[in-house]
């Protein structure tokens, strides 16, 4: 993966050590970046783990062809999701 010095960070909300109850994301990327993040919080939102890992699969089905750009910007995304399984016991608050 190219690197370009652009990152992304989810903060979670999660309940009951599985469920995400909110999902918000920080990055300094571009704009292809902020939509894709955008994309993957609605659809992770007030879902599990599990859905959530499979999301990132259907989000880049939805996205369709992107230019070469548009991919390095997309993977930052996916390279983060599934890397660190979201930084679940670090950036996380149970309830």
């Amino acid at each position: 993966m190219k690197k370009t010095g652009e990152y992304v960070i989810f903060y979670l909300l999660v309940k009951n050590k599985n469920f995400i109850e909110n999902l918000r994301f920080a990055t300094n990327g571009c704009q292809d970046t902020v939509v894709v993040g955008s994309m993957f919080s609605a659809m992770t939102k007030d879902n599990d783990f599990d859905y959530a890992k499979k999301a990132i699969k259907k989000l880049y089905e939805k996205l369709g062809n992107m230019t070469t750009q548009q991919e390095i910007c997309a993977n930052i995304l996916k390279a983060r999701g599934q890397t660190n399984e979201y930084n679940q016991h670090l950036k996380t608050k149970n309830i």
